[in-house]
């Protein structure tokens, strides 16, 4: 489906906003914000000025860390 601005990360799981944000888990991995918090996420992180794909490994200086079990 489509996903607002997302940022991938671990294999194809990503961070991206969402108008559906359900207050339990319903997702394989990917963790859904308001379109809101998106957009100051991606701008937190500099990224506002940003257009189409960014590709890199070191592009942003960020860490992503899933912790915890999910229904995969």
């Amino acid at each position: 489906g489509n996903m607002y601005k997302p940022l991938y990360f671990d294999r194809g799981q990503a961070i991206h906003g969402a108008t559906n944000v359900p207050t339990y888990p319903a997702s394989k991995g990917c963790a859904r914000l308001r379109v809101s918090h998106m957009n100051a996420l991606i701008s937190w992180l500099g990224l506002g000025g940003r257009t189409g794909i960014l590709y890199g490994r070191n592009t942003i200086n960020l860490a992503v860390n899933v912790q915890g079990d999910w229904a995969g």
